[in-house]
């Protein structure tokens, strides 16, 4: 998963995660192929923060 793949709001929101972006759009990209591949904690984050955009 690409940043620019995103909407502005959704790369504004994850950009938050600084550095540690990579990880998070990482972790994006494997809950989008397979949403029980992250822990309920990043299940929760990205149901309320990326369930806008489909991939």
């Amino acid at each position: 998963m690409k940043l620019e793949d995103l909407t502005h709001e959704q790369q504004e929101k994850i950009s938050e995660f600084g550095v540690n972006t990579w990880y998070v759009l990482e972790l994006l990209g494997d809950y989008k192929k397979d949403p029980g591949s992250v822990s309920d904690n990043w299940k929760c984050y990205y149901v309320q923060n990326h369930s806008s955009k489909s991939s």
